[in-house]
C-alpha cells in the first residue's frame, strides 16, 4: 500500500523525501509483478511510475463526496465485501489518466 502526502505526483516538491524516492518503491513493486493498492499521492505515483499521467486539474476537490466501487472490485479480496458505495473525504488537486491495463477498484 503506499500513500501520501500533499505534494503532486509530477514536480519535485516534497517536504519528506525527493520525488526519485518516492517513486523508487512503487516501481520496484510493479516491476516484481506485487499487487499495489495506491491510495491519494501513491494512487498518483503508480500511475506515473505505470506509464499514466498526472497533471494539476481544474480545481481543488476538498470535501466529502461518494465514490462507487468499479466492475471487478467484489471479486478483489481487498474490496469484496464493501459497499457499491462509500461516502469519502476527498483532498486533492490533480487529475489523472491511469496507465494502460491498470485495475481501477474506485471511481468518483
Amino acid at each position: 500500500m503506499v500513500t501520501g502526502e500533499p505534494a503532486a505526483a509530477y514536480e519535485d516538491a516534497s517536504p519528506f523525501a525527493p520525488r526519485a524516492a518516492q517513486l523508487a518503491l512503487p516501481r520496484a513493486a510493479l516491476e516484481a509483478e506485487v499487487p499495489v493498492l495506491g491510495v491519494g499521492l501513491g494512487a498518483r505515483l503508480l500511475a506515473v511510475v505505470g506509464g499514466g499521467t498526472v497533471c494539476a486539474g481544474e480545481a481543488p476537490r476538498i470535501g466529502w463526496g461518494e465514490v462507487r466501487t468499479a466492475p471487478g472490485a467484489p471479486d478483489d479480496p481487498l474490496f469484496a465485501g464493501l459497499p457499491e458505495r462509500l461516502r469519502v473525504l476527498h483532498r486533492h488537486d490533480d487529475r489523472v489518466d491511469p496507465p494502460a491495463g491498470a485495475t481501477l477498484r474506485w471511481k468518483t
